[in-house]
């Protein structure tokens, strides 16, 4: 009878609990029979699995997970232990305040969990009913902050009355109250610029890197003051 093959998503699967199986057991491994065995797999899919183990790297700081076959034991080397934690992505994130919220776990391991998993820096360590406003990008350009990337927005100011290019290397993302801003800085006059999130309508990743920038902390006050700049107000009536 032949050997039904793994699908994707069961190597994924497998290759998770076969990497926690390898952490745990340290320096000394586990054997390919042993392994097999005990995830019920042959042994043409345990060296696909360990392909996959062997290819995870953490974007941020590099790091990586290998996975080292010592004739017939398989012992995991690397830096699989500065792989940094899992972030959720805001939407993820607003889940998971959500269901913090109504289980009532105990308040600090519920900050806890908010520390290892949500990117606060975002905003995104309150309740699941905010309205932080994101935009439709802000994945994209996380993505971008953390590769490096240059990006083309398409951005529409209250002075434009259609939506206007900008080529930029983006900074960083910080929320403000309701909204999300993008800090970047603008190539065509090569100067820090800031972007709300849900007025950016289109976005392209190019195929530059950026170049690196200081990111400019000063505050709306003291720049306007600064550049000696006007600052255009729009508010209901009441």
């Amino acid at each position: 009878m032949p050997v039904r093959k793994l699908t994707s998503e069961q190597r994924l699967s497998r290759a998770i609990d076969i990497m926690e199986a390898l952490y745990a057991a340290g320096e000394s491994g586990m054997t390919r029979t042993e392994i097999c065995s005990r995830f019920d797999i042959t042994g043409v899919s345990l060296d696909e699995i360990l392909e996959i183990v062997s290819t995870l790297a953490d974007r941020e700081s590099g790091a990586r997970i290998i996975c080292e076959c010592r004739g017939e034991r398989v012992v995991l080397t690397g830096d699989a232990g500065r792989v940094l934690p899992l972030r959720l992505s805001a939407a993820e994130g607003a889940v998971l305040n959500h269901e913090l919220e109504s289980l009532g776990i105990e308040p600090h391991t519920a900050a806890r969990i908010r520390h290892a998993l949500l990117p606060e820096e975002l905003g995104y360590n309150q309740r699941v009913f905010d309205t932080v406003n994101h935009g439709s990008h802000w994945q994209q350009l996380s993505c971008a902050i953390q590769d490096g990337v240059r990006c083309r927005i398409s951005y529409r100011s209250m002075d434009d009355a259609q939506p206007r290019e900008r080529l930029v290397d983006p900074l960083r993302i910080t929320a403000n109250g309701d909204q999300t801003y993008l800090i970047a800085w603008d190539i065509a006059v090569d100067e820090q610029r800031t972007y709300r999130m849900d007025k950016i309508e289109g976005l392209a990743l190019t195929e530059d890197s950026v170049v690196p920038h200081a990111p400019d902390v000063t505050s709306l006050h003291d720049s306007l003051a600064r550049t000696q700049r006007s600052a255009k107000l729009l508010m209901p009536f009441d």
